[in-house]
């Protein structure tokens, strides 16, 4: 047998690693999402000088209205198609005509034990949520990979406003 006195373990400490779940307001799984996302867009108009002589001086900026906007890839595992995940028992936009929330779960693990560093780092809570809050759909596709055999759903969600919380 053979000791190893030298072997140091590695630092787990610095392993990261975090379990997302996204579902419906209504408590809805969307099911096997492969990707999400969302962004957030604000513009934004200068205010200029009449007649300038100096240039076109920006004297003031004034912040236009935020789009805020969701996107979701699902792999179709025999689940419900994207639609339906949504509570909507339809197969196209076009008849979609109730708006959702979209909720976003991302559980945050405990922190090892170091010292000098506390166990829960966000004061103990355990999960964050954010809330997207009256989305509606503005694209939904599906692709196909025959190499793979891997469909995936794909939707794009304007919503009104959003909501978060650490819980």
């Amino acid at each position: 047998m053979v000791a190893y006195s030298e072997v140091v373990l590695p630092n787990s400490a610095h392993s990261v690693f975090y379990a997302y779940a996204i579902s419906t307001g209504a408590g809805d799984a969307i099911g096997s999402f492969e990707k999400f996302g969302s962004s957030f867009t604000r513009s934004h108009e200068r205010i200029r000088e009449i007649l300038f002589s100096n240039g076109p001086i920006t004297n003031e900026i004034i912040w236009g209205g935020t789009d805020i906007q969701v996107t979701l890839s699902k792999v179709e595992l025999y689940q419900k198609a994207i639609l339906q995940a949504l509570g909507v028992n339809i197969f196209t936009i076009e008849m979609f005509n109730v708006v959702v929330d979209i909720v976003e779960y991302m559980h945050i693990p405990a922190v090892p034990a170091v010292p000098g560093q506390q166990v829960m780092p966000t004061g103990g809570s355990t999960q964050r949520v954010i809330v997207y809050k009256d989305c509606v759909p503005t694209t939904v596709s599906k692709d196909v990979d025959t190499t793979t055999a891997k469909i995936v759903e794909n939707m794009t969600l304007e919503c009104r406003t959003v909501e978060g919380r650490m819980e």
